[in-house]
């Protein structure tokens, strides 16, 4: 759980700090709540841009002494994973928003078109978030065709091959 601190507004930008209010945070070892407050450092993390600005969060994130003696992780920061993924600079929203971009367009398309929407990155970020989505199940192929056709040395041919459960038939034509 989160509070709103402050916003300010810069520009073509937003900054919104929060803060995190929970009593405790669970050890992501051990599963013991946190003791006490190690330290503290604040986290920049891009958002689904509001209004045709830039939006960017500036957390605060906690660190925290585990309790529990025998649990190898002695320090560690609260997590919110309904907001953003661990080391992750950018919300969930919006790698779920330049996915959906990417996907419908290449790379280049897609930054050029979340630049002008307020949320500017770089075509590479692009295909990375791509790349990071699951591929979907098309189920068992039946027929895999290839054709290729050459002009060599003055002469034409071309050729089809078709693999078909596990057995390959090659025809060649002279045209």
């Amino acid at each position: 759980m989160v509070r709103l601190e402050t916003i300010e507004v810069q520009n073509q930008t937003i900054i919104v700090h929060l803060h995190a209010i929970s009593a405790s945070a669970l050890c992501p070892q051990c599963g013991t709540p946190g003791s006490r407050v190690h330290s503290r450092y604040v986290c920049t993390i891009a958002d689904v841009a509001f209004g045709g600005r830039c939006l960017v969060l500036k957390l605060q994130v906690r660190k925290w002494i585990c309790r529990e003696a025998s649990c190898p992780q002695h320090i560690f920061a609260e997590r919110f994973p309904e907001l953003v993924q661990r080391y992750a600079r950018m919300t969930d929203r919006l790698v779920k928003a330049l996915q959906a971009l990417g996907v419908t367009t290449n790379g280049a398309d897609a930054a050029r078109i979340a630049s002008s929407l307020g949320m500017p990155t770089t075509a590479k970020t692009i295909i990375r978030r791509v790349l990071q989505l699951p591929l979907p199940s098309e189920g068992k192929v039946a027929k895999v065709g290839i054709d290729e056709w050459a002009w060599k040395k003055g002469r034409r041919y071309g050729r089809y091959c078709q693999l078909s459960n596990r057995t390959e038939q090659y025809a060649r034509m002279a045209v």
